[in-house]
């Protein structure tokens, strides 16, 4: 669970039967860390108040994975599953993530029907990362569009 968050639901564990819906569209958190911007008072926090924080990276893919599964769980055959997800650069490391979502979603039986790119006219920048840049800006997010499927899809 990410800091900061009052627990409403959880994406792990649906209160649905098996194979019960047609459609279901994620958004989950995308940020995990465990460094200054964390405890900071200061505004350079901004992104991490606004949208909640893992307080590991291994923390968020297992949250990731635990719900590509359960979804898997709640959707009737040909059901569709769209994840929205946002890459990310953290203590100047790459984190691809809709890549990482990729390879979890076909490993719990989901097809890769189809991506979406969202570039967004604005996006949140703490201060301290516009004087400590060393990376592409992430001005964009991806719609996975996923098709639960009964046999496993192997690319040649």
């Amino acid at each position: 669970m990410p800091t900061g968050e009052a627990e409403y639901g959880d994406s792990r564990r649906l209160p649905l039967e098996n194979e019960s819906i047609e459609c279901l569209m994620f958004d989950p958190p995308f940020l995990a860390t465990t460094g200054k911007s964390l405890r900071s008072n200061t505004d350079g926090n901004i992104i991490n108040k606004r949208f909640g924080v893992y307080p590991s990276e291994k923390e968020l893919h297992q949250f990731y994975i635990d719900s590509i599964k359960e979804a898997y769980r709640v959707l009737k055959d040909s059901g569709i599953y769209i994840f929205k997800c946002q890459d990310k650069v953290s203590s100047g490391k790459q984190y691809f993530s809709h890549c990482f979502i990729k390879e979890e979603a076909e490993n719990a039986g989901f097809y890769a029907k189809d991506l979406f790119v969202l570039l967004a006219k604005n996006r949140l920048v703490a201060d301290w990362q516009l004087k400590n840049q060393k990376h592409a800006r992430k001005f964009h997010c991806y719609f996975w569009v996923f098709e639960k499927c009964n046999t496993t899809v192997k690319y040649a």
